[in-house]
């Protein structure tokens, strides 16, 4: 296997004033406090780096900042702990959901019925990977995995006759590169899915990034989309290219802080999937080796953490 372009070892974070032993706990790597406590951490160190801002930038950001809030409901119940991005899709032929203002082959979200400028301007956050396998000529997967590990019914994917290039061959389960990202301005998230033929255009940005040594929410990408004749018919995939320009230096602290808010709140959501199955960590490192020479492979935000 070719080695993996390496980036220097993260700096060690400057959190500003002392906020106490949570924020200390979260930077060394907080594994016994709870996604609460993490979020609540992370958000502190967050509004700190925001305050250093000036007025008109920290306006952007604080907006962004209110809707990360987890709201406190009723006896302990959490509204908005995992915060999940309004998606960006690219509207095909057959996409039954979508609002009418929206062409083929134009942006939008299902999630708030919008409709995006093509191309979209982004800031890459935080990727990570997941995969789902479709049943020939079918648009929704049959099975999928979050994490890559275990599907949803506690198979582990490794041992699946059909997970991604399995013996070097690819099969009907696919691996998706997603990737959380912001506008440029860092007033609101995405998330961007890149699955089947637009896959390579997600692992495109991690990929230049690491060759330019720099981390992804120093720079600025573009996301369009592209007609592509095959043997199905006509659809579109997603497109990504580098603007040429940096993310404006004064939010990158802002970067970090959002990276590892979105991080903890996926690691955190994959151990509670895994106890929900009975399944545990020891399972997962007896294949890990074996699974580590795999065409593709590669665990979730693992081969990303130090972007």
């Amino acid at each position: 296997m070719s080695k993996k372009a390496e980036l220097p070892k993260e700096e060690e974070v400057d959190v500003g004033n002392d906020t106490g032993s949570m924020v200390a706990a979260v930077v060394d790597g907080g594994a016994a406090l709870s996604t609460l406590d993490k979020k609540t951490a992370l958000l502190t160190r967050l509004s700190e780096h925001v305050s250093e801002l000036s007025v008109d930038l920290a306006d952007n950001i604080g907006v962004l900042v209110e809707t990360l809030k987890p709201d406190q409901e009723g006896f302990g119940e959490m509204k908005n702990l995992y915060y999940r991005p309004p998606s960006v899709r690219v509207r095909q032929l057959m996409t039954v959901q979508a609002p009418t203002n929206v062409k083929n082959g134009e942006l939008f979200s299902q999630d708030t019925g919008e409709k995006f400028e093509s191309p979209l301007r982004f800031v890459p956050i935080y990727p990570y990977e997941d995969q789902a396998r479709f049943p020939p000529g079918e648009a929704k997967p049959d099975c999928r995995s979050d994490d890559c590990e275990f599907n949803m019914s506690g198979d582990l994917c490794f041992e699946c006759q059909d997970r991604p290039w399995r013996d070097g061959v690819k099969q009907s389960c696919n691996r998706s590169v997603n990737i959380i990202a912001a506008s440029p301005d860092f007033r609101r998230l995405y998330h961007i899915q890149f699955s089947k033929t637009s896959t390579p255009s997600g692992k495109a940005v991690v990929q230049q990034t690491r060759i330019a040594g720099q981390r992804l929410w120093e720079r600025i990408y573009e996301l369009g989309t592209e007609e592509i004749k095959g043997k199905q018919g006509l659809y579109y995939k997603l497109t990504t290219s580098f603007t040429g320009e940096a993310a404006n230096p004064a939010f990158f602290k802002i970067g970090r802080d959002l990276h590892d808010i979105m991080g903890a709140q996926r690691e955190e959501g994959k151990e509670r999937s895994r106890e929900r199955r009975g399944n545990t960590s020891a399972i997962i490192d007896s294949v890990s080796t074996e699974a580590a020479d795999l065409p593709g492979s590669g665990s979730n935000a693992a081969d990303y953490d130090d972007l």
